[in-house]
């Protein structure tokens, strides 16, 4: 029993930290704020509720949803950021309380960081059990967990990679690799994109060991060994197949789309501020963004890894080797193209050297094994050095801080004292004085909560009540609005807290953010008009026609008066983006924050459509909405002559206050100056409306709210931002007044733009052609994500049935029992089946293919390693 004390003393210490953390930031359930911030609750906090319904209630969302944007494979959306066991809480909490479980989730992950850490440092190290103790901590509170501890998903790597590197130890110097082979492929399955870096620096860190040894060295023993290591790692990835093949399916759908082909050299940052971070609290919030790496690992280890290179009872190939590595890291974090290999390829959103954590772990494995030769030499003289070098590296940039907004006065002396303390008592020596043992382990918990408590309070988290008055409004505002088994339509909100509300809300939506969305689905919405983005897709200034054509049956509208007083305590909803024309639906619905209206006469999930949509691969063309949906609206017509259903309205030539336009580019591209820098510039349209049709203003790419902002008739013009293409603006709807007056004033100058459009639906035309085509959808008589069956009657002799849908080859369809083969339409968004006329049975199932190869590769990946790992223990047992 004693062997476990440790443990429990590591938890005891870990959990008082913890606590104290969470008192001083009133976090829930100790306090009103949250940890959801940024991404963690903007994105994940909706995936956790996807993980809670796919394992209780509806498993077909495992491989796909509706849920996700219009439509996607969710196999790589679990496989980066839901397979971590410590998910499992979630079952076991409402969604309104998702905040505590996130809570008790953070604080089990960073607990079995300190563990790991612990049992790795105990086989490992020869050391007193206070020194393994505060690394245990100092590793579980590095200045990266705490940084992005917002990502929660990536915990799980550093939860493992002690026990991948005490496994790789063993496997490399004893032939002994169970270990290293279940804990790499364990890792592979839960976090692929963290296994990944960890990989690479599996790489590295194996060359360590092997050549770090002491004694003599045979370049055919280093190669067998390094073999070893390669053969048993290949095994481990084979074994994980079932998740890897699917994933890299996905990846080539989405984020693959964006990978960065061509490196160039360029710098990124200097050596000076790449190491800059090297103090307590050295953080604030744009460091997020593009920031420096974050490698403070706590005094004490900064103390101890400068000493591993001045101990001389160190082998000088473990410094040389040491050395290399840490100079590897170094260029990484200057230079581009290294920086680009450690993220596949692409350079990050945000959250900058995320492989920084492999260098915080190699850091202090140094630091223990300084630690564990200081007591065989006199170390009063070169701790003395280290101090002088730490004190010198310190002036730096205490002379410097206005080059360093995340850094203080007080962070440098403080960090500077910490440093001066534990070298009085490494000096000391807590391995022989049990009395210095206390003051060590109080100094190292003062260190860790001084650097957490500094760098959380530079987030800004989300109130728990108002995130649980959020929850119950959007569940209040779905609730019966559900389609069910026997129906399938999607409904859309014109406000929200996040982009992946349909998760949480679950209902068939049409907004994303991910890095695992179907580059289709972003290339679909920005062909249209819509807000689209390398991560998301988000469904804003729509128009009458997408609704129809992405079958949205329920808008969830906010009030126009909710905004017109205060609400103390609740989360103020908003609408994200003016739209007029949907007072075209009736209202069936109203509460004190949102009414619902209701669209009767929509396309369906699938719509017979001309078969004209095979004969040109492209015709959707960039920066041209209002085409490509003319486009749409004519294959729907069958082709038959009529005229266009949107008319282009010149607009007559603006008048200018306070602006002068100084280019006009190719007679398209304006650049405007001010006349009188301190006033708003302001371009002004006189727009005619002859008819009650809807208008549309086509707004150019370069429009965002900070730049610019609208005025109609007098009154606010609201559009979403941020968008690559042009947008579609719905200005006027039944319009009452003739002539109105549109506004553009213009707050960042010089700016440059195109020039907006102004277009025309004819509303009774198109209505027509909704009308008549009601004959021509696919009706659903059973839904499930993965497996739609539906009849349709078809009008054309030859025509196509086109889905709403990404395409996507994983999807089996057969019309009368037959299966059809399916094509990409719509420059290759879209999914379509040829079609005949006449009644049809329409079945479709999703089934992919990597999913197959990956289970029958894990198999035999499997087999393989139990067979090797069988002959190895047998050739041990016969020596």
């Amino acid at each position: 029993m004693k062997k476990y004390y440790p443990y429990l003393i590591d938890i005891v210490l870990f959990t008082f930290i913890f606590l104290l953390i969470c008192l001083s930031l009133s976090v829930a359930p100790f306090g009103p704020k949250t940890l959801l911030t940024i991404d963690l609750g903007q994105q994940y906090i909706d995936f956790f509720a996807l993980f809670k319904e796919a394992f209780l209630h509806d498993h077909s969302q495992f491989i796909y949803s509706f849920q996700k944007g219009i439509a996607g494979e969710t196999i790589g959306l679990w496989t980066y950021y839901l397979l971590s066991p410590f998910n499992l809480l979630f079952l076991g909490f409402k969604e309104t309380d998702f905040p505590i479980a996130v809570t008790l989730i953070t604080y089990l992950k960073l607990l079995a960081c300190s563990i790991s850490f612990l049992y790795f440092t105990r086989q490992k190290f020869n050391l007193s059990l206070a020194y393994q103790l505060s690394f245990a901590l100092f590793y579980a509170y590095s200045s990266y967990n705490i940084v992005y501890l917002l990502n929660i998903m990536w915990l799980d790597g550093m939860i493992l990679l002690p026990l991948i590197a005490w496994g790789l130890e063993r496997l490399v110097l004893n032939h002994d690799g169970k270990l290293y082979y279940l804990s790499l492929g364990l890792m592979l399955m839960i976090n692929y994109y963290i296994a990944y870096m960890i990989c690479l620096f599996l790489i590295g860190y194996a060359l360590y060991i092997i050549f770090g040894r002491t004694g003599k060295l045979s370049l055919k023993d280093c190669g067998q060994r390094f073999i070893h290591f390669v053969g048993s790692s290949i095994l481990a990835a084979g074994t994980a197949a079932i998740i890897l093949i699917p994933t890299v399916n996905s990846i080539l759908q989405s984020k693959g789309q964006h990978f960065q082909a061509q490196f160039d050299w360029q710098t990124q940052m200097s050596l000076a501020d790449s190491v800059a971070k090297l103090f307590i609290g050295a953080f604030n919030f744009e460091e997020i963004k593009t920031g420096a790496p974050n490698l403070y690992i706590g005094s004490l280890p900064l103390l101890a890894l400068l000493l591993f290179f001045s101990q001389r009872t160190i082998h000088w190939r473990k410094k040389v080797s040491a050395s290399l590595f840490i100079g590897f890291y170094l260029l990484s974090f200057i230079y581009n193209p290294l920086d680009l290999m450690w993220h596949g390829g692409q350079f990050p959103i945000w959250y900058t050297y995320r492989f920084a954590f492999t260098l915080t772990f190699f850091g202090l494995v140094l630091a223990l094994t300084s630690l564990e030769q200081i007591h065989h030499q006199q170390t009063f003289s070169p701790l003395v050095l280290n101090l002088l070098f730490y004190s010198l590296y310190s002036m730096y940039y205490y002379f410097n801080l206005s080059h360093y907004s995340y850094l203080s006065s007080a962070k440098i002396l403080t960090t500077l004292i910490i440093f001066s303390s534990f070298t009085l008592l490494v000096y000391l020596n807590p391995s022989k004085k049990t009395a210095i043992i206390y003051p060590l382990i109080l100094l190292t918990c003062l260190d860790i909560y001084g650097n957490a408590s500094l760098i959380l309070s530079e987030f800004s988290h989300l109130d728990q009540a108002k995130f649980q008055d959020y929850v119950q409004v959007l569940d209040r505002s779905v609730r019966g609005l559900r389609s069910g088994t026997h129906d399938f339509y999607r409904i859309d909100k014109d406000f929200m807290r996040t982009k992946n509300e349909a998760f949480f809300g679950q209902y068939n939506g049409l907004d994303h953010f991910s890095s695992t969305l179907e580059a289709k689905t972003s290339k679909l919405y920005g062909y249209l008009g819509l807000a689209d983005g390398s991560g998301f897709a988000t469904y804003t200034n729509p128009n009458l026609f997408l609704d129809d054509f992405f079958n949205i049956r329920y808008h969830i509208l906010t009030r126009p008066d909710y905004l017109k007083t205060d609400h103390p305590g609740q989360y103020v909803i908003h609408q994200e983006a003016s739209n007029f024309d949907k007072e075209a639906y009736p209202v069936i619905d109203q509460q004190d924050r949102y009414l619902i209206r209701e669209n009767t006469s929509r396309l369906g999930l699938a719509m017979e459509v001309s078969a004209r949509i095979v004969e040109d691969l492209t015709p959707f063309k960039d920066h041209q909405p209002v085409e490509n949906q003319e486009y749409l609206l004519q294959l729907l017509n069958f082709d038959q002559l009529a005229p266009h259903f949107f008319e282009q309205v010149p607009l007559a030539e603006p008048s200018y206050d306070n602006l002068v336009v100084v280019s006009k580019g190719d007679g398209d591209y304006y650049t405007y100056h001010k006349n009188r820098a301190d006033q708003v510039g302001t371009i002004n349209y006189q727009i005619s409306l002859p008819t009650t049709d809807p208008y549309y203003l086509s707004l150019p790419s370069q429009y965002d709210n900070d730049a610019v902002s609208l005025n109609i008739a007098g009154q606010g013009l609201k559009y979403y931002r941020p968008y690559k293409t042009r947008q579609l603006l719905n200005i006027a709807y039944q319009n009452k007044h003739p002539n109105i007056e549109l506004a553009i004033k213009l707050h960042k100058i010089p700016f440059k733009a195109n020039l907006p459009r102004l277009y025309r639906l004819n509303l009774e035309q198109y209505q027509r052609l909704i009308k008549q085509r009601q004959a021509n959808i696919l009706q659903i008589d059973q839904f499930k994500h993965d497996q739609i069956q539906g009849h349709v009657h078809i009008q054309q002799d030859q025509a196509y049935l086109l889905f709403t849908i990404p395409y996507d080859p994983a999807w089996k369809i057969s019309v009368d029992g037959q299966e059809v083969k399916s094509q990409a339409v719509l420059n290759h968004t879209l999914l379509a089946i040829p079609i005949e006329q006449g009644d049809h049975q329409i079945s479709m199932i999703y089934r992919p293919k990597a999913l197959f190869f990956g289970i029958m590769i894990s198999i035999a990946s499997l087999l393989i390693s139990v067979i090797y790992l069988y002959m190895t223990r047998t050739k041990k047992g016969c020596k």
